[in-house]
């Protein structure tokens, strides 16, 4: 018997952040299966960049709201010179990952490290995690 391997493929860096609440580099249609098993509702992203159409006809298919925060950001609705993001997004993030109606939810950035992490970080602050912690749990996720 073969099993689906594409099915056992997370996304990048993914990882559960809480019950219901995800985090993970860009999706790709090779994490198709696997995000199928979350039964997401919500999927934030916190960058510019678009998903590719592949990727968006996904969420159509499995009835996932997208919400493009990071668009919003760098179309004007900030201006907040060499800053990649502002107090609102985090705010706005913040409360669509809280919300219960949104959960399962998943965020992502382009690396799946930056915009991720301080949103996460954010969280964790609000949980209340020690600086120590949320530095430490940030550094795992990064490059840095």
């Amino acid at each position: 018997m073969q099993q689906n391997i594409s099915a056992f493929c997370p996304p990048a860096l993914f990882a559960t952040v809480e019950t219901s609440i995800y985090r993970s580099a860009p999706i790709y249609p090779i994490n198709f299966e696997f995000l199928k098993l979350l039964k997401l509702n919500t999927v934030v992203c916190l960058t510019e960049e678009t998903p590719t159409r592949v990727v968006q006809t996904f969420f159509q298919e499995q009835n996932i709201t997208f919400v493009h925060l990071g668009l919003k950001e760098y179309r004007g609705g900030s201006n907040h010179q060499g800053v990649p993001f502002s107090e609102e997004l985090i705010k706005e993030g913040l409360e669509i990952v809280l919300s219960a109606s949104r959960q399962p939810v998943m965020m992502y950035c382009s690396t799946g490290e930056s915009q991720t992490g301080v949103l996460v970080g954010c969280l964790r602050r609000l949980q209340g995690w020690n600086m120590t912690s949320i530095f430490e749990e940030y550094r795992s996720f990064s490059n840095h």
